[in-house]
């Protein structure tokens, strides 16, 4: 964009478009990383608003002169956009798994919040929940909230001792049947946490910036408005500042709306005791049915190419790089059944149970739980030393694979297929992450074994006993 040969009209209108690129690099609030590693890397997204906002303020500070209005204008823009994109990478650096552990930190109880809270925990939990046979979206929602800081401990590896509060819903919960809801609503929330502006939107700071740069766009409009009759501005540049200032005033009562009707801001009333507001947005909510819209898993998890598919898409789809997108869709993903869902929570809690809570002995088990009754039969086919996590998922693929082929369960008895569904279900998943999604799981992850195993056991047929035996070599 050049501004020689201009009039000084033109170059003026030119200069006051600059801080609009801040406010739309600012983005919006439900987004800001696309992935994990996004967050890890804000200190370029820092470089870069540093850059913009360095040059942004060169451009009015040289052309934008010559019209008070314009002027002010200009300065309200452009603080609305440097907040804005300031607000974007700081939300970047708070939702970085390092930031995680920090917060978890400020969620510690001391042993004596921790005695008082015992004292008052049920009466907490009848007056929160009530004593409905079911609890609706919102306030399974609710719960979420409060035990977020369990779920977002799972993903930093961190032990968190839950309050007598935390420990007595997660029991509610269980007992009402809705495990799966609370822990649905929660990942959503982790998501929130990671790729948009909740770290930062709800907090003091983020409800201030929210209020400043409303009245700064909207205050910005109307000093344009009457600018325009005191300069002598080009028709066509005037129509494009005004879109360029309708978009921007649209974006932000399109955010504010959001987040006063999101479910964080009823976290935040509620923590702050405004029942009243808070009763408000919540019934807003549920006329709407947020909860039920927008914080959902879709019941699907990811499968495996491993020894099923043969779609590759051909030469074309792969050199346009569409590969993954050719998979998604010739592959319709597989619902997770009721039964299923059950089976999995169960085993989850039986596990914690017998490792009495201690993290550390579940994760040097490998598979011991499953075999300890049938101690005698079937030996841990990954007992041996240095084996590493990856090569252990592959190993239990293929033995319960072979298990399953060799053991058929009874058409009649309906329990017994429920259990080999989700058995599949988890072995089939496991193999997803390790070929698909192998930064979910602990690290080091080679991706190339999955590779091998395929090329080795593609075609396999794991109901010939024979076929595998020669294979393994037995």
């Amino acid at each position: 964009m050049s501004f020689y040969g201009k009039s000084h009209g033109h170059q003026q209108l030119m200069a006051f478009w600059a801080p609009f690129l801040l406010v739309h690099l600012g983005g919006q609030d439900n987004i800001t990383a696309y992935s994990i590693e996004d967050s890890q890397l804000w200190p370029r997204h820092l470089l870069s608003f540093v850059v913009q906002t360095m040059g942004v303020a060169y451009v009015l500070y040289k052309y934008v002169a010559g019209s008070w209005t314009l002027v002010t204008a200009s300065a309200l823009i452009f603080v609305s956009g440097v907040l804005k994109y300031g607000e974007r990478v700081w939300a970047l650096k708070l939702s970085s798994l390092e930031n995680m552990s920090k917060f978890l930190d400020s969620r510690k109880l001391s042993e004596a919040n921790r005695k008082r809270q015992a004292l008052v925990s049920q009466w907490n939990i009848f007056v929160q929940w009530g004593q409905g046979e079911k609890l609706d979206p919102e306030e399974v929602l609710q719960g979420a909230h409060d035990l977020l800081p369990i779920c977002v401990a799972q993903f930093v590896d961190y032990k968190f001792w839950p309050s007598a509060f935390q420990s007595n819903a997660v029991e509610l919960f269980h007992k009402k049947g809705q495990m799966f809801e609370l822990v649905e609503m929660q990942l959503s929330l982790m998501y929130d946490f990671l790729y948009t502006k909740a770290a930062v939107v709800f907090t003091w700071y983020g409800c201030f910036i929210r209020a400043i740069s409303s009245v700064a766009t909207i205050i910005t409009f109307f000093l344009f408005q009457s600018s325009i009759g005191k300069n002598d501005f080009n028709r066509v540049d005037a129509i494009v500042t005004y879109i360029l200032i309708a978009g921007a005033v649209l974006l932000e009562m399109t955010s504010l709306l959001k987040a006063m009707g999101s479910t964080w801001t009823c976290a935040l009333l509620h923590a702050r005791e405004w029942h009243r507001l808070h009763n408000i947005v919540v019934s807003v909510r549920r006329r709407v049915k947020a909860a039920e819209r927008n914080r959902r898993w879709s019941g699907s998890i990811g499968h495996p190419e491993l020894l099923y598919s043969s779609h590759g898409g051909g030469g074309c789809v792969q050199s346009l790089g569409c590969k993954e997108l050719w998979k998604k869709l010739h592959h319709s993903l597989p619902i997770i059944s009721d039964s299923t869902k059950r089976l999995v929570l169960e085993e989850v809690r039986r596990m914690a149970e017998a490792c009495e809570g201690e993290e550390d002995i579940m994760r040097s088990y490998s598979g011991q739980c499953a075999l300890n009754p049938w101690r005698g039969f079937f030996k841990d086919p990954t007992l041996h030393v240095g084996i590493d996590f990856d090569d252990k998922i592959l190993t239990w693929y293929f033995a319960t694979e072979i298990f399953l082929s060799w053991s058929s369960p009874r058409e009649e008895c309906v329990e017994e297929q429920d259990y080999v569904e989700a058995i599949r279900a988890v072995s089939n998943y496991m193999i997803f992450l390790l070929a698909e999604r192998p930064y979910m799981l602990p690290s080091p992850v080679r991706v190339v074994l999955y590779a091998n195993a395929k090329a080795a056991y593609v075609g396999l047929d794991f109901s010939n006993r024979e076929q595998i035996s020669r294979k393994l070599g037995m």
